[in-house]
């Protein structure tokens, strides 16, 4: 155990190493062959089939090729900063999560402070922002959880740094009429109509906000996680211990990594896929290309979408 390796899965179900070597761990780009990798903390793929990761313990970007060869794209090992400026002189604080945007510039979400990098160039969005899931829009803005006035909140965020409150208790003390409902938003993601899901934690469901505002539930049984039952609203129970992420696909559907991995139907309907890697428990997700990527505590797998 405690492998950091990557692994791919063909179509057939054949589970091979993408990149790095097991059990080696450690800073070294390269060939799939002399690669190694740290711990990862977030996933983010691009159209191309590059996978992106943070090693939050090393202040570094990095990202896997399809073939399986690994570099690093931002941040200097070892070495902590908040200098913006070209790849070479700027330096990363703490990144945690990712985020890549239909025009090929990757978000960056650190313990404090929101970054972006593009066309070679790091620049602070919001210095002061304390994200925890991010996810763009179709019009290139980042969605995150976050913080707004001391309470849990989803807020979008423009490349020039304005906020807006997207969702917050409120709003869910009003959906599901329980005053004592709180909001506990853990992964976040937003389909090719602008509509945003929200994993909460509180109530053991996703909700929908549609594009033109209106908030619902989408998947789950509120306040009910027991079982892992699949189906429709109302039916499907989601458990989101000890955490989740999420991803969607050109589809519409959402994949939810909190141990296995679940999918969720344009409709609302959950099931439980068999995927190429099996049952690994799975706590980071991406996907692009018609691939599903996951992190596991030992592995960066690749698998086609089931």
């Amino acid at each position: 155990g405690g492998e950091r390796i990557l692994r791919r899965v063909t179509p057939a179900g054949e589970v091979t190493t993408l990149a790095a070597t097991p059990p080696v761990r450690g800073h070294v780009d390269g060939s799939a062959g002399l690669a190694r990798l740290n711990a990862v903390s977030s996933l983010a793929a691009d159209a191309d089939g590059n996978v992106y990761f943070a090693d939050t313990e090393l202040q570094v970007i990095r990202k896997a090729a399809p073939d399986g060869s690994v570099s690093t794209v931002a941040g200097h090992a070892n070495l902590a900063g908040l200098t913006d400026g070209p790849l070479a002189s700027a330096y990363l604080f703490d990144p945690v999560q990712l985020a890549v945007a239909s025009d090929g510039s990757l978000w960056i979400a650190q313990r404090r402070g929101l970054r972006r990098l593009q066309n070679g160039v790091v620049t602070t969005v919001d210095p002061w922002l304390e994200a925890g899931s991010i996810a763009i829009d179709e019009r290139g803005n980042a969605v995150v959880t976050t913080t707004v006035d001391g309470r849990f909140a989803v807020v979008r965020v423009t490349p020039d740094g304005a906020r807006t409150t997207l969702v917050d208790t409120g709003a869910v003390v009003q959906l599901l009429d329980n005053n004592r409902a709180s909001f506990v938003p853990l992964a976040v993601a937003v389909n090719a109509a602008g509509d945003v899901f929200v994993a909460d934690a509180d109530s053991s469901a996703v909700f929908r906000l549609s594009k033109a505002g209106q908030l619902g539930v989408f998947a789950g049984t509120p306040y009910n996680s027991a079982g892992k039952v699949d189906g429709p609203p109302g039916t499907a129970t989601l458990d989101f211990y000890p955490d989740v992420s999420m991803a969607i696909d050109d589809a519409g559907n959402l994949y939810l990594g909190a141990g296995t991995v679940r999918r969720i139907s344009a409709t609302g309907v959950v099931s439980s896929p068999a995927v190429g890697w099996g049952a690994a428990p799975v706590t980071a997700l991406a996907v692009a290309g018609g691939k599903l990527y996951g992190f596991t505590h030992y592995a960066l797998l690749q698998a086609w979408l089931p």
